[in-house]
């Protein structure tokens, strides 16, 4: 089943996360933020994206505990060391800006922007941004398809052959579009009443469920403990 989170939970969740990769936080904090986040996601029928996490995550602690003090060389123990010890203190914020990208629809936030009273010149961007970066994906996945039925191979090892092909048949197209795009999505948001003053209704109707209050006091937890543990 899929279940939907209130944006404000997820708000919550970020602060909880920034928390987390701030220097106040220790491992404790760190690994219990981290799976509380995947195991969210999975329940929020994120499957494929929690397993993705959690894999990498897995690998980042046994590269730390297991590879990375075995490494004498100084330029192969940097570059391992950002990867397995940089990166895996900031899991904590990328599975967080997962689990509240990948579960929230721009309709939801609207309507959050809507309750909050957020001003017209805020909103209209914020709107126009939200869906900006999906249609250009969308945009991408069409010309990569017509290419692919003109005998035109779309892979990571043409970009380092043919860059200039490359830049050429797809970028150019894509940067092209964007500028429509862009106004497409400005024309859009105004049709829809932004502009208008006054109260405005909403199909998408936010309120708080049991699995918010759930989540909120589940991702805080950890802090919870970790300061009643330097009060004893």
């Amino acid at each position: 089943m899929n279940y939907r989170f209130d944006p404000r939970s997820k708000l919550w969740g970020i602060l909880i996360a920034i928390l987390a990769t701030s220097s106040f936080s220790n491992y404790f904090i760190e690994i219990t933020t981290t799976i509380i986040f995947i195991v969210f996601l999975m329940v929020s029928n994120e499957k494929s994206s929690a397993i993705r996490l959690f894999l990498i995550y897995l690998i980042q602690w046994f590269g730390y505990l297991f590879i990375l003090p075995r490494i004498n060389q100084p330029y192969i123990l940097f570059g391992l060391s950002f990867f397995v010890n940089g990166m895996r203190e900031l899991m904590p914020a990328i599975a967080s800006l997962n689990f509240i990208f990948r579960t929230t629809q721009m309709a939801e936030w609207v309507a959050l922007f809507k309750l909050w009273r957020f001003p017209n010149f805020i909103m209209i961007p914020l709107t126009v941004i939200g869906r900006f970066f999906p249609t250009i994906f969308q945009d991408y996945k069409k010309i990569t398809q017509a290419m692919k039925l003109r005998g035109i191979t779309v892979s990571w090892k043409q970009w380092f052959l043919n860059p200039v092909s490359m830049f050429e048949y797809i970028l150019i197209p894509l940067l092209m579009n964007a500028t429509q795009v862009g106004e497409d999505l400005t024309i859009s948001a105004l049709t829809k009443g932004f502009s208008i003053k006054g109260n405005k209704t909403s199909l998408t109707q936010l309120n708080f469920k049991k699995l918010d209050y759930i989540f909120m006091f589940t991702i805080t937890l950890p802090f919870i403990i970790q300061i009643g543990a330097h009060l004893l």
